[in-house]
């Protein structure tokens, strides 16, 4: 079908891919020959198109102003009906060929989308810490010792009690500090797509399009301080540690990093309740207790980063055939091949902090070192990774509708049927891994199918001979995509994460041009 009127030879108007529907020589009625009501037809995806009375005086101005000749401008000034190719044409090699009924065509759009997270509220770190072995919190109900420096008097320093307390107790409010419902947000993000295309005589076209968007980042951390400032009288609220268990003494942190309030070492017999002690050890001369390590870097930490990084990118090869044309309307067929390459990743950070290896030697608080200092051997970074590569055909119909003063509104529809890829690896690594090469990694590979579809709907202004813009939303739609659920496994001895079979979209917003050559 041609769209405009032969035998005014008006100018070809091409944009996204469909171009002019012949049939085997014989002409079929054109969208503008059904609607002759419309003072210009302009209607996307290819043939002529007629130009309005406007874009004629347009055009004659132009010609006037860039030095045209009088014949020429005057010819369009008395509203002729054939403008032909103007003297001074645009300095693209767009299509003023009133004879060219096919060619290459290109697109290029500006899109911001969003892709939805599949985390559900994980927890991640609580407030408190693991008192292992006891040795961190003593038995209230037990007896107490003083710690006396020599002197005469002799010099106090401090009180601790005689006994250990439970171990594996957890001290602290276990309050939920962190979890990955925190960073299930879906964001969107910018991106581009770019088409490149041919229109054959027969109305058909074939195009190939890629469509990139920027990686998305949502993030969250805790660290010392809870919600309500309360970090408790012995600031057990001001620690944070995660479930976690089954991991090696390599990332067992800091051996100085909580203070006990048990006096660790022998109590000589018939001591009673005061003890003098020549030297005074420096962490009870500085600290008032002893530095110990409450055993792994994820308990009894400082810090706790999270964040989910989110890309996606598409291409697809597809062909494009008209179907059938009513007054003001027309449909096409769409099929082809589609790519999809998908990628999420999930990553935590943990410092833990610890005193250093030696203190000074004043009297407490006064003199002494009491500052933590932080270490990369002190920290880890665990980072859950997968990675799902779609790909296989698609099919689909659309249609489209003209409006008024060269708008036109069209929507399109796709389905299809892909191979899935998924691939998901999990590393633990402490963060001197350059340099101590301590980290694990588990990886693991799938394929199955998956179901997809996609639907779009569009604004199109024809501003210029050649010249097409256009607008839209989009819905992309995934089934049975292999996505993270609980990125975090707490078996840091198995990094094995869930991951589910769920669903995939990707949705936003696009704006482009279209130029026919």
């Amino acid at each position: 079908m041609e769209l405009g009127v032969g035998n005014q030879g008006d100018n070809a108007m091409e944009r996204w891919p469909m171009a002019t529907a012949t049939t085997q020589g014989k002409h079929t009625a054109s969208l503008h020959e059904t609607c002759k009501q419309h003072e210009a037809q302009h209607l996307r995806q290819g043939g002529r198109v007629s130009m309005s009375r406007r874009t004629k005086w347009i055009i004659a101005a132009a010609a006037a102003l860039l030095g045209a000749s009088p014949a020429s401008a005057q010819s369009a000034m008395l509203g002729t009906t054939n403008t032909g190719s103007p003297t001074w044409e645009v300095p693209i090699p767009l299509m003023w060929d009133q004879n060219k009924d096919e060619g290459f065509y290109f697109s290029a759009e500006a899109a911001i989308m969003r892709i939805n997270s599949a985390l559900q509220n994980q927890v991640v770190a609580k407030r408190g810490f693991i008192d292992y072995d006891g040795s961190i919190k003593g038995d209230p109900n037990g007896g107490t010792i003083n710690i006396f420096a020599p002197g005469t008097p002799p010099v106090y320093i401090t009180t601790l009690l005689t006994d250990r307390g439970p171990a594996g107790a957890i001290y602290g409010s276990q309050d939920v500090a962190l979890s990955t419902g925190q960073i299930n947000n879906d964001v969107f993000q910018p991106g581009s797509r770019f088409t490149i295309g041919y229109r054959l005589r027969n109305g058909m076209s074939i195009d190939f399009s890629y469509m990139g968007i920027t990686k998305s980042r949502v993030g969250a951390t805790a660290s010392i301080t809870p919600p309500n400032h309360n970090t408790g009288q012995d600031n057990s609220n001001s620690y944070l540690y995660g479930d976690f268990y089954n991991f090696s003494p390599l990332y067992a942190g800091p051996q100085r990093e909580i203070l006990s309030n048990v006096y660790l070492q022998t109590i000589p017999p018939g001591t009673g309740n005061n003890l003098i002690i020549n030297p005074v050890p420096a962490d009870l001369q500085n600290l008032g207790g002893f530095a110990v390590s409450a055993y792994g870097i994820t308990n009894g930490a400082e810090i706790f980063r999270i964040a989910e990084t989110m890309g996606i990118h598409t291409s697809e090869l597809n062909l494009k055939v008209p179907v059938a044309q009513f007054e003001g309307t027309r449909t096409y067929w769409t099929g082809g091949l589609r790519y999809i390459s998908f990628t999420e990743q999930f990553r935590m950070i943990v410092q833990d902090f610890g005193f250093p290896d030696s203190l000074g030697t004043g009297l407490p608080f006064t003199g002494g070192i009491i500052a933590s200092e932080d270490r990369p051997e002190w920290a880890l970074r665990y980072t859950s990774k997968q990675k799902d590569i779609f790909y296989g055909l698609q099919t689909g119909v659309g249609g489209e509708a003209y409006l008024f003063n060269g708008l036109a509104f069209s929507i399109d529809g796709k389905v299809g049927v892909m191979a899935e890829n998924s691939k998901s690896s999990t590393v633990l690594q402490r963060m001197d891994f350059p340099t101590s090469g301590i980290g694990q990694q588990r990886t693991d590979n799938l394929f199955t199918v998956a179901g997809m579809f996609q639907g779009g709907a569009y604004l199109w202004w024809y501003a210029h001979e050649g010249i097409t813009f256009r607008v839209g939303y989009e819905y992309l739609g995934i089934l049975n995509a292999r996505r993270m659920v609980d990125p975090v496994d707490y078996n840091l001895g198995q990094l094995n994460p869930t991951a589910h079979n769920s669903f995939l979209s990707l949705d936003g917003f696009v704006m482009g041009v279209s130029f026919v050559f």
